[in-house]
């Protein structure tokens, strides 16, 4: 990264405003007619995309300014966004999983952005992602069916929108299926290996320990999965676990790792034609309808006895 932004090829967040300041000395703010921003917070799964999304606006005429979003608490994130998120510097924004703070500042902003993800309940952006809820509810409908009674839901405690929704999508499954038949719990995690040890202990030294885990994010989904086996669980017939996320590891992982699967090249075109129509028009007029991936059985899921192999979406 800083071989790149030495050659000028990749532009960041301190960088930019080396620019904007000097060019705000000379009394000169040129507004980026053709230059798009992706605010993006440091992760790998934003790279799964933003190459097919640069590639669309490059044919298009554009550029794209890679923009990595401090790791700050709730107020010093909320100082850096009303000094580095302003309107006049670029022609569109796209927000990239973003905390609800950044979401606010670009509402007050009024500016031009595509929330790449799911907004916070209140924030009115046009927004493009994957269907969380459909995909924790498909996922805990194929559970039951299984006959997997005793299910957790595994999902950050420093959430995104998205995270939300899948467990509100989680929510509604387990209270349509019949209560005295099942038991289930949400396990939330700090995002780090350290975390997870002591919080499955908890879970599985239960009088009826969990049969099923559906996992939010790859690298959650890895550890849980290697941490089950090191401990001696049979996967999948003492513990079945659905990765909520796609991670192209997954297929080489032992077992690999069931999950669902959304067309990322879609997605980045989809991105792209909308962040396209905003820096010329300026506004979406029409919501974007969500991505809906498929299910595919690896090896930490028990083929449905109804329907053998892969499962479609939700």
């Amino acid at each position: 990264m800083r071989l790149l932004r030495n050659r000028g090829l990749l532009r960041g967040a301190a960088l930019y405003r080396q620019k904007f300041s000097l060019a705000k000395q000379a009394g000169l703010l040129p507004m980026r007619q053709r230059t798009i921003a992706m605010l993006v917070q440091q992760g790998p799964e934003t790279s799964l995309f933003l190459s097919g999304i640069e590639r669309e606006l490059i044919q298009a005429g554009y550029t794209m300014d890679l923009i990595f979003m401090p790791r700050h608490g709730v107020k010093a994130l909320g100082d850096w966004a009303r000094i580095n998120i302003a309107p006049g510097r670029y022609a569109a924004w796209a927000l990239c999983s973003v905390p609800r703070v950044v979401q606010q500042r670009a509402v007050e902003a009024r500016l031009p952005a595509l929330v790449l993800g799911s907004c916070f309940p209140g924030i009115r952006l046009p927004e493009l992602d994957v269907d969380y809820r459909a995909v924790c509810r498909h996922a805990t409908q194929y559970l039951l069916r299984l006959g997997r009674r005793n299910i957790v839901l595994v999902t950050p405690r420093r959430a995104c929108a998205g995270d939300r929704l899948g467990e509100q999508g989680f929510k509604e499954i387990i209270a349509s299926a019949p209560a005295k038949k099942i038991g289930t719990d949400i396990l939330y995690y700090d995002y780090t290996p350290a975390s997870l040890q002591p919080l499955l202990d908890r879970f599985l030294h239960r009088r009826r320990p969990p049969l099923a885990f559906l996992v939010a994010k790859p690298a959650m989904a890895m550890m849980l999965v290697s941490n089950l086996l090191r401990r001696g669980l049979n996967i999948p017939d003492q513990a079945a676990v659905i990765a909520r996320d796609y991670d192209p590891l997954f297929a080489w992982h032992d077992p690999p790792i069931a999950c669902y699967v959304a067309d990322m090249h879609l997605f980045a075109r989809r991105s792209a034609r909308a962040l396209l129509h905003l820096a010329e028009a300026g506004r979406l007029d029409v919501p974007l309808s969500p991505l809906i991936p498929r299910l595919v059985c690896g090896g930490t899921l028990p083929h449905s006895p109804r329907r053998p192999g892969s499962q479609k979406g939700p």
